[in-house]
Order: structure tokens, then sequence, then C-alpha cells
């Protein structure tokens, strides 16, 4: 069995890498991608506000099909998110506004994100989640 994330849920429908697809009901026009390992670690990477890739990385909460964060620096997710998993897609809908839908795809990560280097981020930028 895989190992529970905090708050009593298992990672094991989740685990892997997303690709944002879908947020809002239209394609957005940023990149954001996700990677959920089974113990509950959560690598963001963003190009929302600059033109190279930010990362964050966080640890997740699950419980109850319901999903929350904090940041590694503290800060927790902007929000918590009600999910579903229908093959290969996964749904997040923000559980105090329920037109903040997000569709995320399995996916790998692009060839010019390397997990290995470390990538920009800022402190206080905004973030995805």
């Amino acid at each position: 069995p895989k190992p529970p994330v905090e708050g009593g849920g298992d990672t094991s429908l989740i685990a892997g890498t997303w690709h944002l697809t879908e947020w809002r009901g239209a394609t957005p026009d940023f990149d954001v991608y996700m990677s959920i390992s089974e113990d509950g670690i959560v690598g963001l990477w963003q190009r929302i506000e600059r033109r190279i890739w930010e990362c964050y990385y966080s640890v997740a909460v699950i419980a109850e099909q319901t999903i929350y964060g904090e940041y590694t620096d503290g800060t927790a997710w902007g929000a918590s998110y009600s999910f579903t998993i229908d093959g290969d897609t996964m749904t997040w809908t923000d559980t105090a506004d329920a037109t903040d839908i997000s569709v995320y795809t399995r996916s790998e990560l692009p060839d010019d994100i390397n997990v290995e280097q470390p990538v920009a981020t800022r402190s206080g930028a905004e973030r995805f989640l």
C-alpha cells in the first residue's frame, strides 16, 4: 500500500506529474505543472508572471477527497480543493469558490524544466495554488 499523507488520505491516485490544461472553463494563457509524490510532496512549476519557470515546494494534506497544503516557507495554499480523478484527468474545485475549477492531465515535465537544477523562486510572488 502507498504511504498516506497527513490527514489520512492516500496519494496513490494522484501521485505523478500533471499539467494544467483548463482553468475556469478555458485554456490558460500561462503554464503550470505539478508533481505529487506518494509521500505528499508537491512540486509546482509555473510560468505565470515571468517567462522563466518558477518552482515552489509544498506538503499536501488529503482528507475525504479534499486537498490543501503549505509551502516550505510556511505560506498556506490560497485555497483547499475537492478533487476527482477520471483516468488521466484530475479536476480540482476550490471549496470556497465553485467557479474556480482546474483541470489537470497526466503529463511529463517539459524538457526545459530540469528538476536537478535550482529554478527561480521569488518570495511573495503569486503562486498558482
